[in-house]
């Protein structure tokens, strides 16, 4: 940009000062001090954006610095919360263990969803003790959460999905996309009489993952729009994680007709 401006300026500057000598009837430097016109200008606008870039990095710079902080912070609470998890997980699963084994044999489904509930809060206990872990198990868990959901729901509840299982075994941050679901059955599909379709999807785009879940629900009223990252836990969380660790937004969009989708970019490889 510099390499455009610079030079219109200079010779701005440079034919501006001539003609309003002439107009004052002034004088101006001729022959080899003519550089000096041309110096003065070229130095002028060099000081003034060295002064703004210096601004502009020192501004940056107090941001990370910000982020950082935020993110030792989050790291902080997450051991924290990983330690109280951890302080009698072993109780939880014998008391589920002894739960499924005292449904009778009839009740097979029952007895299921018991071994699918045990399995995500073993998810959830791994996920609040490592930063990272692949996609493959990421969508294992919300699968599992969806079929908990579907048995709740029944036929009102459908589901999809489109995963490019070249991606499968890419690192993110535990417990990103389930939120997502969450929301789509609370705000779309749960006040639909007829119920309706979540679709779980994600495509290579450029240099990131695109991470999506869409419904065919009822769609969102402009007053959740606007809160819709301020209030709650489960958007705004997610959004927020996603905005200190990749500068990455959740972002959305109506579908046509009625429904919406919430999705997210993740860059490739900035997680091992």
């Amino acid at each position: 940009m510099h390499s455009v401006t610079a030079p219109i300026w200079v010779c701005g500057w440079f034919y501006g000062y001539r003609m309003m000598q002439d107009l004052m009837g002034g004088g101006y430097l001729t022959g080899d001090a003519i550089w000096w016109d041309l110096y003065i200008p070229g130095l002028f606008y060099c000081l003034q954006f060295a002064v703004f870039h210096v601004y502009a990095f020192d501004q940056e710079t107090i941001l990370q610095k910000q982020r950082e902080q935020q993110l030792v912070q989050a790291a902080y609470n997450s051991e924290i919360n990983a330690l109280k998890a951890q302080i009698r997980p072993h109780f939880l699963f014998n008391t589920l263990n002894s739960v499924s084994a005292s449904v009778p044999v009839e009740m097979e489904p029952t007895r299921e969803l018991i071994a699918i509930l045990a399995d995500n809060l073993r998810h959830s206990l791994k996920a609040s003790e490592n930063e990272s872990m692949t996609f493959h198990d990421e969508l294992q868990f919300t699968q599992n959460t969806l079929d908990l959901e579907k048995e709740r729901w029944k036929e009102r509840l459908q589901l999809l999905y489109k995963i490019d299982e070249t991606l499968l075994q890419n690192k993110v941050p535990p417990m990103l996309l389930q939120p997502l679901t969450e929301n789509a059955i609370k705000h779309g599909i749960a006040k639909m009489v007829d119920g309706g379709t979540i679709h779980i999807s994600t495509r290579k785009s450029v240099k990131k993952i695109r991470i999506g879940a869409s419904d065919t629900g009822a769609g969102i009223d402009e007053t959740f729009k606007i809160d819709m990252f301020k209030k709650g836990i489960g958007l705004k969380n997610t959004h927020t994680r996603l905005m200190k660790l990749f500068n990455e937004p959740i972002q959305y969009r109506q579908q046509l007709g009625v429904g919406i989708e919430f999705y997210f970019y993740k860059p490739i490889n900035t997680i091992k």
